[in-house]
């Protein structure tokens, strides 16, 4: 779960949390696929650093859009 989203990187919670060098990949709502890696680590929360800038409003946008059909599973 993703706990802060900058333009370089985040900080996330998880179960299994990245080890501190891991190079991994994220998929991120309305941005994409997103290479990076682990920065730092403290209990479950961690730091990634991304590989590339990304624009952090687009992952925050509404999914759907006022008088739109929202699907019955969202």
């Amino acid at each position: 779960k993703v706990r802060n989203l900058s333009v370089r990187g985040m900080m996330a919670v998880g179960d299994e949390p990245l080890r501190e060098g891991e190079v991994a990949r994220v998929m991120l709502p309305r941005i994409g696929s997103v290479s990076g890696r682990c920065v730092w680590t403290r209990g479950q929360r961690f730091g990634f650093a991304f590989d590339r800038e990304i624009d952090p409003r687009l992952a925050r946008q509404e999914l759907f859009h006022e008088g739109a059909e929202v699907p019955r599973y969202a």
